[in-house]
């Protein structure tokens, strides 16, 4: 038994310094092309979008005791509150472009 799961470990250990060779050639040129904010279009639909939506409905909800309470201790902090958990989801959701989200550029404090 120890000898099949040493020879299952050391075909492992091949393959993987095996596979840790192959790289396609061109790779670097075509990656830096790429922007790093955009995703295929589809998946932005399909995963993105309904995940902004959760988080937005999530935030909206999650505001309303955080804001009470920021309210009650800090009156000038709630803005930031609110920024960051409804209007930073919902523009992610709603006005961002299809395939791109540039979120990094956005300052809401």
């Amino acid at each position: 038994m120890a000898r099949r799961i040493r020879g299952v470990a050391a075909a492992l250990a091949a393959a993987a310094l095996l596979l840790g060779t192959a790289v396609p050639a061109h790779a670097g040129s075509k990656l830096d092309n790429i922007d790093r904010n955009s995703v295929p279009p589809v998946f932005d639909l399909v995963v993105m979008r309904p995940i902004g939506l959760m988080a937005t409905a999530a935030g909206a909800a999650i505001f309303v005791p955080v804001g009470l309470v920021t309210a009650l201790f800090h009156r000038d902090s709630v803005k930031p509150v609110f920024n960051h958990l409804v209007r930073g989801p919902y523009e992610f959701t709603f006005q961002d472009p299809i395939g791109s989200h540039p979120g990094d550029e956005r300052n809401y404090y």
